[in-house]
């Protein structure tokens, strides 16, 4: 195998690699911003829920 094409092939798989890394940190990224919106939403319909006293389960006296 010729060196420069050992080069070429070395650069190839670091390029692969970085884009790899590059598309797994977005698309860990974006399901972070999914999971934190979700989360917001759950919080502020308990919120909500609490707010109005039916997350409450009421004694039974």
């Amino acid at each position: 195998m010729p060196e420069y094409l050992k080069i070429i092939f070395i650069l190839t798989g670091i390029l692969v690699l970085i884009r790899f890394k590059v598309a797994l940190s977005v698309t860990l990224l974006l399901s972070a911003a999914v999971l934190g919106f979700f989360s917001i939403f759950l919080f502020q319909k308990l919120l909500w829920l609490f707010s109005r006293g039916l997350a409450i389960p009421k004694p039974c006296s």
